[in-house]
């Protein structure tokens, strides 16, 4: 299941955050999940703006995974 909530995540972050440029992008990692929680670990900077957004990604995981399964995220800088 992590394997597939990882996938999911890439694919809402290109949707969600697309405007964040493809650079910027490539540094945000989806690391672990558990517990219905996903870590993720960016640089600084780009976790405030990821927090702000958490609520449009977790929206967008979940419907590309086809259920309720993330229920947050935890921002970690890199």
């Amino acid at each position: 299941m992590a394997l597939h909530v990882r996938q999911a995540f890439g694919q809402s972050l290109g949707e969600v955050c697309g405007d964040l440029g493809a650079e910027t992008l490539s540094k945000i990692k989806a690391r672990t999940f558990k517990n219905g929680a996903l870590t993720v670990v960016c640089p600084q900077l780009v976790c405030a703006e990821l927090s702000m957004r958490s609520g449009g990604l977790i929206g967008d995981i979940n419907k590309t995974l086809g259920r309720k399964i993330v229920l947050r995220l935890r921002f970690r800088s890199s």
